[in-house]
């Protein structure tokens, strides 16, 4: 297929906004960027992904099938609109899952997402804040991913802070390694309650490397290389704006070496993988207990700066 146009990031952000205020009408097939598979609109006779921003006019591709709800948009939101491929069409979504490329985006809205992608000419240079000795201390060990991949995934995350213990744990039923490993960061960050200073310890290069070099490079740039928007550009910004709440620095182990933190969220991501595939798309583990002793010492590096819009 011949690279398709795409619209601007400013014509992108006032789809959005328009579809959020007034719904829309859905396209009968998903955007067809590898590693995308959003949902598309037909916007005046133009189709657009509400995600990437790919278009083309609606006479070259299907007209729309299904009309959808503000409510039901604002809903796909919380996963840059992915979900409305879920929320609209079940069966649809299921077939996505098992017929989508190694990168495919989860279906299921997260929790919380970041906001749509602005113009980049809208964004501030950011860095993590200075709390002060008095701010809590936590230690966030991590790891995620999928057998095979991709395919059912799995993510785990400990959270150890003075006195108490945090254990979470998902899964999803069609992933990749990748997105687990974030995803394991990510909602970790997401468990405190209060500005912290924190260290996230993990084993995927992948993720220390982005979140202490590449990540100011392709959040100035839109999160986007080569025009192309990188794997991942929706992780990587909730994961900025994670981060950025606290005083977030990061710390590289090796895999399956005896650190018994990271040897813990690898058998617990398993059994997320496990259950996965068993059949549980959403698997899910909490637990939390106390904890005595110091918290360990550890060589990390500060989040790099990250340009993010209001």
């Amino acid at each position: 297929m011949a690279k398709a146009p795409r619209v601007t990031p400013g014509e992108l952000a006032r789809i959005r906004r328009h579809i959020l205020e007034q719904g829309g009408l859905l396209g009968r097939k998903p955007c067809p960027r590898p590693g995308c598979h959003s949902a598309v609109v037909d916007v005046d006779g133009t189709c657009v992904c509400l995600t990437c921003g790919w278009k083309r006019a609606a006479s070259e591709w299907e007209r729309a099938t299904h009309a959808f709800s503000p409510a039901e948009a604002a809903g796909g939101r919380r996963s840059e609109f992915r979900a409305l491929v879920a929320l609209i069409d079940p069966k649809r979504a299921a077939k996505l899952l098992r017929e989508a490329d190694a990168d495919a985006p989860l279906l299921a809205p997260a929790a919380e997402a970041a906001a749509p992608t602005m113009d980049t000419r809208d964004s501030v240079l950011h860095r993590i804040p200075d709390l002060g000795d008095a701010a809590p201390q936590v230690l966030i060990y991590t790891d995620g991913g999928c057998e095979p991949n991709p395919g059912p995934g799995g993510w785990a995350a400990v959270l150890w802070a003075p006195g108490v213990e945090l254990e979470l744990a998902g899964g999803a039923a069609r992933t990749t390694n990748n997105r687990m490993e974030m995803t394991a960061a990510l909602e970790g960050l997401r468990a405190l309650a209060a500005p912290s200073r924190v260290t996230v310890v993990t084993d995927s290069q992948y993720l220390f490397n982005g979140m202490t070099d590449w990540i100011t490079k392709w959040s100035r740039d839109g999160w986007a290389r080569k025009g192309e928007l990188i794997p991942n550009h929706e992780l990587w910004e909730q994961l900025a704006r994670a981060a950025l709440a606290h005083a977030t620095s990061w710390a590289w182990t090796r895999g399956h070496s005896g650190q018994p933190e990271n040897e813990r969220c690898d058998r617990l991501a398993a059994a997320m993988i496990a259950a996965a595939r068993g059949g549980d798309e959403s698997p899910a583990h909490r637990a939390r207990k106390g904890r005595h002793g110091p918290l360990r010492r550890l060589d990390a590096t500060p989040t790099a700066p990250i340009w993010l819009a209001p």
